[in-house]
């Protein structure tokens, strides 16, 4: 019986339920020093009859500190797992049957890109993330002394969780930005070649098949709401069923392979799922000339999926009754700031701008006698930076508390991440073939996107809201906005890659960037820099 509850356990964590006990709710609650170590003066934190805080602080220090001590407080489990399901991490929490998830996730390297990012962030934002990571692990301490950790961690034998990171925030960032915009070439990749093959039999054209009827890049009705948006019709830029003569048999078993062996991760279902999937995301925005009061109106329903403990976490936010800041709305537990919501004088919302922002491409490996790896581009052989990596787990079930071992070997189970510099991690290779599958993808770099909404939370005009877009590098989001001047406005904002053939205005080979690409440099298939423009 006990074995069959754990299983049933770790199956509603991977589903992202959790049984943890609600919030407790209150009139009011000072927090003071002595409550919460770390605190520079008092907080008043008021929780409404539906169970939201209300935060107010005199300074941005202690705000965030208390903001991570109450995420903590509702949703620590949901915010262990989200930061261990993007680091590769979470087989230390639910045991071995979570390491082929890892493996995937580490390789990809979301957390990798959080520590890239941690350094480009301006020092108020470090500190403020640094002040809600205090904040969490204040409560992790009381909660480990008290013996009041959530009831999860007691199911699955632990004692005590590791303490929170201002690069746990930034990775579960990234989690989030990653479900909304990675866009895997492998479905696309495997349907067309199977469709030109299987009508080649019979004489008919499977790439006109795949790209004209069923797989569509125009609209099935020419309806608009932004004039002119419709311009230019859409074109296909010429891919044609000779393409297949760019892709050899082991590259696509390699591919096969590969989504083999992410087709049931939840982690990867939306990139698999494509950006129809994730369709229905909608806001609407009223300009005040068009209401009764002379003020806009904005609506917002972001689809994002519903579990249990939810997505969001609700937080109403003030420094100094409001006139530092004065921001409602909803964060993600393990995030200190507020995502969508409005402060005094705007109010933001936002749909998921399905861009092509990701790129597989089809590589040629050597070994010299070192056993030192290259990649082939040019005819030239270029350095594969290795990555040693250790997987651990949790022994689940043998009794003792706190059994976290070492991963036992295992050929699935590789010793390093492999990555080709120009391109990004090898997510599938043969080294006996000589062959293997990179992955290019916007996120994996240095990027801001959490100061946008540090910005947003503060902005007070157009303008300001404005300047927010500028650090917000991926996630792909279309923005509404309004404010108590009367203004409206619509805003598309992430880095879109420049691809060689493409800003050439062609499509060499007939390969389109949706699905697998050329790695070596025969073709024009490279991202570009854009420099002095």
């Amino acid at each position: 019986m006990r074995k069959v509850a754990l299983v049933s356990l770790i199956v509603l964590v991977l589903l992202g339920f959790s049984i943890s006990q609600p919030r407790a709710q209150g009139n009011g609650e000072v927090l003071l020093p002595q409550a919460v170590p770390g605190l520079q003066q008092s907080v008043l934190v008021l929780t409404d009859p539906v169970g939201i805080p209300h935060i107010y602080a005199k300074n941005a220090h202690d705000l965030y500190l208390v903001t991570g001590y109450l995420q903590a407080r509702d949703r620590l489990f949901q915010m262990d797992v989200t930061r261990r399901q993007a680091s590769g991490t979470l087989a230390e929490l639910l045991g071995p049957k979570a390491l082929p998830s890892d493996v995937q996730t580490r390789t990809l390297g979301l957390r990798r890109a959080a520590r890239l990012s941690e350094p480009v962030l301006p020092a108020e934002v470090r500190a403020e993330l640094q002040a809600y990571a205090d904040g969490v692990n204040v409560y992790i301490q009381q909660a480990e002394k008290a013996g009041r950790l959530p009831p999860e961690y007691g199911a699955l034998e632990l004692t005590g969780v590791a303490p929170w990171t201002v690069v746990d925030s930034l990775t579960v960032g990234k989690a989030i930005a990653f479900s909304l915009s990675f866009d895997l070439d492998v479905n696309n990749t495997l349907a067309f070649i199977g469709y030109v093959q299987a009508l080649a039999t019979v004489g008919l054209d499977g790439a006109a098949l795949f790209s004209q009827d069923l797989f569509r890049s125009a609209p099935i009705e020419p309806a608009t709401v932004v004039p002119n948006a419709e311009g230019v019709p859409p074109a296909f830029g010429g891919f044609k069923a000779d393409a297949l003569s760019g892709f050899n048999p082991e590259t696509l078993r390699l591919l096969q392979g590969y989504y083999r062996q992410i087709k049931n991760n939840p982690f990867f279902r939306p990139a698999l799922q494509g950006p129809g999937a994730r369709a229905g995301s909608n806001w609407w925005i009223v300009a005040g000339k068009n209401t009764v009061n002379g003020f806009p109106l904005m609506a917002n329903d972001p689809h994002l999926s519903l579990s249990n403990p939810a997505v969001w976490y609700e937080i109403d936010q003030k420094i100094n009754n409001g006139k530092d800041l004065d921001v409602t709305g909803v964060t993600f537990p393990g995030v200190p700031y507020v995502v969508l919501g409005h402060n005094a004088r705007t109010s933001w919302s936002a749909t998921v701008n399905p861009m092509d922002v990701t790129d597989m491409y089809s590589e040629k490996i050597r070994a010299d006698k070192q056993g030192r790896l290259f990649s082939v581009f040019a005819g030239k052989l270029e350095p594969i930076q290795v990555i040693p990596e250790q997987y651990k787990v949790n022994l689940v079930g043998d009794g003792k508390l706190n059994d976290v071992v070492p991963a036992p070997p295992n050929p699935r189970i590789p010793s390093a991440t492999l990555i080709i510099p120009r391109h990004g991690p090898i997510v599938q290779m043969d080294l006996k073939a000589g062959s293997a599958i990179s992955v290019q993808y916007t996120g994996f770099y240095a990027t801001r996107e959490v100061e946008t909404f540090r910005t947003f939370d503060r902005a007070q005009n157009l303008d300001q809201f404005k300047a927010g877009l500028a650090t917000f590098d991926f996630g792909s989001q279309n923005w509404g906005y309004a404010d108590v001047d009367g203004n409206i406005a619509y805003f598309t904002s992430a880095k879109m890659p420049l691809r060689q053939d493409l800003e050439q205005g062609f499509v060499d080979r007939g390969i389109p960037p949706w699905i697998i690409r050329d790695g070596t440099g025969t073709l024009q298939h490279q991202w570009i820099e854009l420099k002095n423009p």
